[in-house]
């Protein structure tokens, strides 16, 4: 602790410094001061927590510079030492909150514990009002976070009504609210930074335009109480004028916190009737944003925005399931490319759509696992594989989105792959499963030997050799009985063509195909379809 002495007699300044020379009390310093202005300086600079006053000096008195003490905003403890017994100094002592008054000459046990007690109420005081600062920031930490919860329900929840009384109770100024505007940021999905400092910047970012909102009285920023990833915005009062600081002051503080920072704003809406409204409103803006390129601090909901919708190709990703299979990676390039350039529109592309192409994309992953596992009950996959994720995806650019795109999912494919092909799945490494599983899946197209041993880089005749050993019949009627077996499922269809049937299935010539159906049921494909017409429980079997 910090001791000032003030004195216009240095014989007694020196003399007090001696009594406390023997003493065993915490001062770690000891100033001087011979007048109550000198004194005022050094308390101002160096914040003294005891002081030893004189009463009576040249130009102010001990009791003057115990009220200046009081106006200050910490603690001084003051013992008052005085040649006068006099009980008018005594008083005004005691009632400037001295500790004791003490007569010279002074008395070195007086002395140490008039201290003593000194430096016990300045750590009793400092440890109430540590106690109480405590408190206060307890109770604005907790209606702060009330007040955001309120928030936040009032915008998500329906029937959210018996909420507003008690937000208008925090917030009173809410009372006169009309309406409002919502802004919505989600940064895990759009900040590719995974750093531990990350959630700190995050919140940095939404104190500093807080602080921006609230200190003009025209909003609040903060954190969804439930997930602290999101930051929202609420404005209520000169809405256009605060856009235009939003405008302004998001690029320096996402500067200020390596955050890139863009909110979606909502329309003006009536408060708190259409919060909810205003709230979908900023969610729907933040993600219309564009995802191929950056995008401006603030975006503008589009109540005219025409929704993109995923369109189906499932004969693309069959050829891309196919690809996994075989392994080839041109095979695997060529599937790939084809299909996200039918799955992705030319020219910009909006963010949502891009969520929407991972969320079905990784749903596609997990149903070509269980294909796998199924076809392949010894195939071991990994349990927890790592899900197509924007934010790692990107690594901090959208410039590249489909290459980017293609080079994660080629990536995912060919861990499959490598788990189909390795000695816990398939110890004897036999391909041969993986060429039937290929026809399978394309058994309508084209076919021919050398191909297929060329996608798997195989010997042509040591695959033909194998499959017969392996299924007890040559590849070319292992392929005819898979299009009959799937013909006769058209078949049992009369509004479709026989001539449409040959094509499903992969015969380029009608008669080619009635003959090999005939040979290999005993009839010709109308016959079956007349039997299975006719007699619903008949497979047609002969």
């Amino acid at each position: 602790m910090k001791l000032l002495i003030v004195d216009d007699e240095y014989h007694v300044i020196r003399a007090i410094k001696f009594l406390l020379s023997a003493t065993s009390l915490e001062i770690d310093q000891i100033l001087e001061a011979s007048s109550a202005r000198e004194a005022m300086d050094i308390i101002g600079r160096e914040h003294p927590e005891l002081l030893i006053t004189d009463i009576a000096m040249n130009d102010l008195t001990g009791i003057d510079l115990m009220e200046y003490l009081n106006g200050l905003d910490y603690t001084v403890k003051t013992i008052v030492i005085s040649g006068y017994n006099n009980f008018d100094y005594i008083r005004e002592t005691l009632r400037n909150g001295g500790i004791d008054y003490l007569l010279k000459p002074i008395d070195s046990a007086q002395l140490n514990a008039a201290l003593e007690k000194a430096i016990r109420r300045y750590r009793e005081e400092e440890n109430r009002k540590q106690e109480q600062q405590k408190n206060r920031e307890i109770i604005s930490s907790m209606s702060a976070l009330c007040k955001e919860t309120l928030l936040y329900r009032m915008m998500t929840q329906a029937h959210c009504g018996k909420y507003f009384e008690e937000l208008y109770h925090i917030v009173p100024r809410l009372t006169f609210c009309t309406s409002c505007i919502v802004g919505y940021l989600n940064l895990s999905d759009c900040c590719p930074d995974c750093t531990e400092s990350r959630q700190e910047r995050i919140t940095q970012a939404a104190l500093m335009l807080g602080g921006e909102l609230e200190s003009t009285s025209t909003g609040f920023c903060f954190l969804n109480p439930y997930r602290e990833d999101e930051m929202l915005l609420f404005l209520y009062q000169d809405c256009t004028g605060s856009r235009r600081r939003l405008e302004s002051l998001l690029p320096l503080i996402g500067r200020k916190t390596s955050l890139d920072l863009t909110f979606g704003l909502s329309l003006l809406n009536r408060f708190p009737d259409g919060i909810q409204t205003a709230y979908n409103q900023a969610v729907t803006a933040f993600y219309d944003q564009d995802a191929s390129g950056s995008a401006k601090p603030v975006l503008s909901y589009n109540p005219r925005r025409v929704s993109l919708k995923l369109p189906a190709n499932p004969e693309k990703e069959r050829l891309i399931f196919s690809a996994l299979i075989t392994g080839n990676e041109a095979l695997i390039d060529r599937a790939l490319n084809q299909w996200l350039q039918a799955v992705f529109p030319e020219g910009s592309c909006p963010l949502y759509y891009i969520f929407a192409f991972i969320d079905y994309y990784n749903q596609l992953s997990e149903d070509w696992k269980k294909q796998l596992q199924t076809h392949y009950p010894n195939l071991h996959l990994d349990s927890s594989p790592v899900r197509l994720q924007y934010a790692r995806l990107i690594g901090g650019e959208r410039d590249s989105l489909l290459p980017a795109l293609s080079a994660r999912i080629k990536k995912d494919i060919f861990s499959m792959y490598r788990a189909l092909t390795s000695q816990n799945s398939n110890p004897d490494n036999d391909v041969i499963y993986q060429i039937a599983h290929y026809i399978d899946l394309n058994y309508n197209k084209p076919f021919s030997q050398n191909g297929c041993a060329q996608l798997f880089f195989i010997n042509k005749d040591y695959m033909c050799r194998k499959f017969k050993s392996v299924f007890q019949v040559n590849m070319i009627a292992y392929l005819t009985s898979l299009r009959i077996g799937h013909a006769k499922e058209f078949l049992a269809n009369p509004d479709i063509r026989i001539k449409d049937i040959a094509s499903l299935v992969g015969f380029e010539d009608e008669k080619y195909f009635s003959r090999q159906f005939r040979k290999t049921t005993g009839m010709t494909p109308n016959e079956y379809r007349r039997r299975v017409l006719t007699s619903p429980d008949a497979d047609g079997s002969v």
